[in-house]
């Protein structure tokens, strides 16, 4: 949990840049996932993290693999 909370705003930040160039509905997932990492690892919901690291990673590879 505390690893998330401190790489949380190196990933914000550079998702941020993403959302600069395109923020439809694929990246807005990307950051409701992340998002909501941050807000189990901010109450200690350690037991919610493992699905939620998987459901940010395929958002992330769904945007990879249709945009490269």
């Amino acid at each position: 949990a505390g690893t998330i909370q401190s790489l949380y705003p190196q990933v914000s930040d550079k998702l941020q840049a993403v959302e600069g160039e395109a923020n439809d509905a694929e990246i807005q997932a990307i950051r409701k996932n992340l998002n909501d990492l941050l807000d189990l690892a901010k109450t200690g919901t350690t037991e919610g993290l493992p699905p939620q690291s998987d459901k940010l990673k395929s958002s992330f590879v769904k945007v990879y693999l249709k945009r490269g």
